[in-house]
Order: C-alpha cells, then sequence, then structure tokens
C-alpha cells in the first residue's frame, strides 16, 4: 500500500512539474517584421487550404489537400512519389477492441465520454468510420507523399517527416497542418541548395490518426540497406495548439546528437519529464514506427492547448500567431542544422561535425 500512495504521489509531482514547467516558456510576441517574414507568410498561405476543413485519410477533403501538396510541391522543382496503402474498417475495429480491452476502469471511461463527444457512442465501428473519413464501404486508400532531395556526393540520408491526415472531427490547423505547412517552406528553401551533407527525405504520412498506417508501411517497404542508410529522423506533431514546440521525445544514445544539434540551434525547449509523460499518456507518433528498428530520432510538438486537440476548435483562426510562427523557425533552423551535420549522424558513436 505504500509503495502504491508513494507512486501516486510521485505521478502527481511529475504532472504538476510538467505543466508548470511547459507553461512557464512561452513564444515571443510577433513583431511587425515577424509577420512579413517570406518563410511565415508562405506557411501561413498553405495552412489555410491544409485546414480549412477536417480532411481524415479516407475522405473527398483528403483528396483536395492530397492534389493541393503535389502541385505545390511540384511547383517547386521536385519530383513526388506517391505510396498508396490500404486499410479495412474490420481490421480498424479490431484494433480498437484490443486497445480497450487493455485499458483500466478510468481509462475506460474516458474513452467511453469521447466516443459521446464524436458522436460514436457504443460503437467502435462509427467512431472507425468518423475517425477514418471511410462512411460507406469496408475498406479504404490512404497515400503517402515522399520527396527526396539529393545532394551529389552526400553519403547519409535523413528524413524530416509530418502526417497530413486529420481526424474527423477537426480540421486539423494544429494537429498536424501547422507542420506539413512548415516542411512545405523548408522544401521551398532547400530547392536550390546542393551543398549540403546528407540526401534529404521529406515524408508526408497519411494515415496517422489511424494508427499510424502511412508510417509503418512507409518503413515496411523500405529494405534492410534502405533503412540503414537513413542516419536521422526528425518528427514535427502536435498535441495542443499552443505554447512552443517542444523536443519531447528523442531515440537512445542521443547525448552527442543534442549536444551538436544544441551548438548549432539556439531555443530548443526540453524537459527530462516529458518522455516519463508520454509514455504514461499511452500516445504514439508516426516517429514510433522506426523505434523498433533503432534508427535515431527526434519527436517535437507543442502540448498547450489540449481542450483543442482533436477538436473543431482546431481551427487556423484558434492557432496563435506566435506559436505557428515559432514552429515554422523551429522546423527551418533545426532541419537547417541537421542537413550539414556529418551524415554519420545516425551512427552516434561516429558524429563529427564538418
Amino acid at each position: 500500500m505504500k509503495r502504491l500512495v508513494l507512486g501516486i504521489c510521485l505521478l502527481i509531482v511529475v504532472v504538476l512539474t510538467a505543466y508548470h514547467g511547459v507553461r512557464m516558456v512561452k513564444p515571443a510576441v510577433l513583431t511587425y517584421a515577424d509577420t512579413r517574414d517570406i518563410g511565415y507568410m508562405n506557411a501561413k498561405q498553405d495552412l489555410g487550404v491544409i485546414a480549412a476543413y477536417p480532411h481524415p485519410t479516407a475522405s473527398p477533403r483528403q483528396a483536395v489537400v492530397r492534389r493541393y501538396l503535389q502541385d505545390t510541391i511540384t511547383a517547386m522543382g521536385y519530383r513526388v512519389v506517391e505510396q498508396p496503402f490500404t486499410f479495412t474498417i474490420a481490421e480498424m475495429v479490431r484494433q480498437q477492441e484490443r486497445l480497450y480491452a487493455r485499458l483500466n476502469e478510468p481509462q475506460r471511461k474516458a474513452f467511453d465520454a469521447e466516443l459521446v463527444r464524436v458522436g460514436a457512442a457504443g460503437s467502435f465501428e462509427k467512431e472507425v468510420r468518423i475517425r477514418s473519413g471511410l462512411l460507406h464501404g469496408e475498406s479504404g486508400q490512404g497515400t503517402n507523399l515522399i520527396v527526396t532531395h539529393i545532394t551529389p556526393e552526400a553519403t547519409g540520408t535523413v528524413l524530416f517527416m509530418a502526417h497530413y491526415d486529420s481526424v474527423g472531427t477537426a480540421p486539423g490547423a494544429s494537429d498536424d497542418g501547422m507542420a506539413v505547412a512548415s516542411l512545405l517552406q523548408l522544401m521551398r528553401e532547400t530547392i536550390s541548395r546542393h551543398d549540403a551533407k546528407n540526401n534529404i527525405i521529406f515524408l508526408l504520412t497519411d494515415g496517422e490518426e489511424l494508427d499510424l498506417l502511412g508510417a509503418k508501411y512507409f518503413v515496411s517497404q523500405l529494405s534492410p540497406a534502405e533503412r540503414n542508410a537513413i542516419g536521422l529522423v526528425v518528427n514535427f506533431e502536435a498535441r495542443g495548439n499552443h505554447g512552443v514546440p517542444l523536443l519531447f521525445e528523442t531515440s537512445q544514445q542521443n547525448y552527442r546528437l543534442m549536444n551538436t544539434l544544441n551548438k548549432g540551434v539556439k531555443n530548443i525547449i526540453a524537459f527530462s519529464f516529458t518522455p516519463l509523460i508520454y509514455q504514461m499518456l499511452q500516445n504514439d507518433t508516426d516517429f514510433t514506427a522506426f523505434q523498433s528498428y533503432n534508427v535515431i530520432g527526434l519527436n517535437f510538438a507543442v502540448v498547450e492547448g489540449f481542450e483543442h486537440y482533436h477538436h473543431m476548435s482546431d481551427t487556423v483562426e484558434n492557432l496563435p500567431p506566435a506559436t505557428f510562427f515559432r514552429y515554422q523557425k523551429t522546423v527551418h533552423r533545426v532541419c537547417a542544422r541537421l542537413k550539414f551535420l556529418n551524415p554519420s549522424i545516425g551512427r552516434v558513436r561516429r558524429l563529427t561535425l564538418r
């Protein structure tokens, strides 16, 4: 009993520390010059299209978003590779049943309340159809978008990733529209550069909201040699709609990676307790699909404003400009730094600077 009480007390302390620690860090107020920044303006325009409406994987609106992304990226000068995959309602329902069976009583009550909120009380199938956008039929399709930037004489590869699907109950301005818009701007900044030390893969996954279907499929289609060539994965996410982007998860043996990154990028925010909180929440991101292959990686997200997470209030209008600006600049600075690191970055013991 004493151990249980101590465990509960420790959990309360950790949660309170996390809550107050995260809230202490605020994005700076935007200046007029910030609002006229070309990168921010481009990303803002892209986000207005991406997050205009809910766009779950199998919905007609997702097809509109996909076409916009393809046209925008192609106009930059890249070639966009489509990677389609399929899913069935039956397998998604079975997944929900397995998840539900593992929950304790309080977790089940929260799960049941979420079913009621989205209009699917007592029905896993209805919830899956709302979340996937597959309102009719038994099988649907998602499509990853893969863009590659090849650098002459590069001997390594880094992968930058965000998911472009939303749930059926949210436009997804923060989750994960601002990450996708930020990666689009990063692509614009990268297309004319040939001095990086790494090849770059931009991966826009579909079906993240359906148990990471797109990311899992992408990894499964790589040969062992292709997986080994990826030295680093950086994923951009959101579990709220304001605050600053946090580096909330890293792979193992990350000291040299973090030390090197900190020397080149200012204002990276990370707390030692965030991995523990993330594990307790029992959530996954696309980065999870790479972890079983021991790929080195970083996971970024904003976590404040949870009341908007997967809600219809996750709109462009409700996304604070200061948060979006800070997020876009973090993507730019982190990824710009990683493009120029030694391509052996994934093999941490050999990490060196140019």
